[in-house]
């Protein structure tokens, strides 16, 4: 396994994956996932999110954007799945949670039906995104955008790479 994601297309079209431990508990984990505060703190986001399927989900980065969705599986703390619309599109968002027997939690995920030509940027974002989770579950500074820069280069080959016209 590695901590870089999994680019490329699939029965739910283009698609990022991501799978990560994080030596934390189920529960801790599925609060950093659902509740609002939580999330908006490793999503850099002011976030909104109603618990349960059929809730609204609200995120809005300051200065580059936003987002809304619906929750369509609210499974705790297992599963969870909601509608991700920026306006280029409606693309869903599946995160599983996995206790391992040696401890911590495996977190899967996918983020799946992508808009032609977002691949690059889904795939960096989800990456520091979830290095920015890591260093809220250990209680670290994180900062976001020299992060994104670092990674930004490795995803842009990676799809250059994948879509190359033979």
């Amino acid at each position: 396994m590695s901590t870089y994601g999994e680019i490329g297309s699939g029965s739910n079209g283009r698609a990022v994956k991501f799978e990560r431990h994080f030596n934390a508990n189920p529960a801790e984990l599925w609060a950093i996932l659902t509740e609002p505060e939580r999330i908006g703190s490793w999503l850099q986001a002011e976030a909104s999110f109603e618990p349960r399927v059929g809730g609204a989900v609200h995120l809005r980065w300051e200065g580059s954007g936003e987002c809304s969705g619906t929750v369509a599986i609210f499974d705790p703390p297992r599963t969870l799945e909601y509608s991700w619309n920026e306006g280029t599109g409606t693309s869903i968002v599946h995160f599983e949670l996995r206790p391992l027997t040696t401890g911590g939690v495996m977190l899967t995920l996918r983020h799946c039906e992508l808009p032609s030509g977002s691949h690059a940027g889904i795939s960096t974002g989800w990456h520091t995104h979830l290095d920015a989770l890591a260093a809220e579950l250990a209680c670290e500074p994180f900062e976001f955008w020299p992060r994104f820069q670092e990674l930004q280069p490795h995803y842009s080959k990676l799809v250059s790479d994948l879509y190359r016209p033979d």
